[in-house]
């Protein structure tokens, strides 16, 4: 895998892989704004034990709760 910070764009400012898992760090530049600001917050995707007919399910979550407008359903953990 390529550095952390290798794997960004306009929103996202960074893209870490550790123990399957897969942290996304939004807010590159301060370009997401919202209120509560987005820039800085972490989506956190881990792989589930169950299979969905070879295909890995995804389970995603996000810490705070204030910024739960801005993901689907399923991240708000």
């Amino acid at each position: 895998m390529p550095n952390p910070t290798q794997i960004a764009s306009k929103f996202v400012k960074s893209v870490t892989v550790a123990n399957g898992e897969i942290d996304i760090l939004y807010g590159n530049s301060g370009k997401l704004g919202g209120n509560p600001q987005m820039d800085g917050t972490v989506l956190k995707l881990t792989p589930d034990t169950t299979t969905n007919a070879g295909s890995i399910v995804w389970k995603c979550a996000i810490g705070d709760t204030a910024k739960y407008k801005y993901v689907p359903a399923e991240c708000r953990n």
